[in-house]
Formats: C-alpha cells, structure tokens, sequence
C-alpha cells in the first residue's frame, strides 16, 4: 500500500503543502466520507423516482383505455371493468379503485394489461 503516491502523502501529513496531523487526516477523509454518500444518496433518490413514477398511469389514462374496451367489445361500464381486471388475473373492485385513484397500479401490471388487452382482442 505504501507504493501508492496518495498513501505517501495521508501518512506524510503533507496535503498540498500544508501540514496535517493525524486529526486532520482524520476529519479529511470523514468529510469526504459524508460527501460522496450525499452524492450517491441525492443520484439514488432521483433514479428511484424516475424508473418508478414514470411507468404510474393516471387514472384517466386507465379510464380512457377502458372505455377503449368498452366501446370496441360494445359493454357496459362494470362489464369493462371486469373484463380488464380479468385480463390481469385481479378483482374487479382493485380495477375501479385504480379508475377512481384510491389506489396506484403497479407498473409491472399496467405492463401486463396493456399486453394482454392486445393479445385478446385479436
């Protein structure tokens, strides 16, 4: 480890020509720490709100291709509901409580009913 010019330099206490005790050292090193985790913690938040919130469709969305449903299959409202909370293997209570925004869809199975909407209406 010692052949490594930054290693040198740490136990030298020469930073840049300043003289640095172990404490300073020490507190060096801890600051840049807490920066880097800052760093990773600010990137991951952002990537964990991009990946997930950007597949979530809005309730009106989910209505809208509903009606899409309905209006091709010529049914009625529940009749839709039903058939596409069927498409995903789910009740039909959870279906209107996403058109109604009380509850958000998973993206993985707003994926899956849209895959399947096309498949079964072939």
């Amino acid at each position: 480890m010692k052949d490594f010019p930054f290693f040198a330099i740490i136990t030298s206490g020469d930073l840049m020509g300043l003289e640095m005790d172990t404490t300073d050292i020490t507190l060096l090193v801890l600051a840049g720490v807490v920066l880097a985790n800052t760093i990773a913690q600010f990137f991951y938040a952002k990537r964990a709100e991009r990946t997930y919130k950007s597949g979530v469709p809005a309730p009106s969305l989910i209505i809208s291709v509903r009606v899409e449903v309905q209006n091709r299959q010529q049914l009625t409202v529940e009749q839709a509901q039903k058939w596409c909370a069927d498409a995903i293997f789910i009740e039909a209570d959870l279906w209107v409580a996403w058109e109604a925004g009380e509850k958000e869809i998973v993206p993985a199975l707003w994926d899956l009913f849209l895959l399947r909407k096309t498949e079964l209406e072939k």
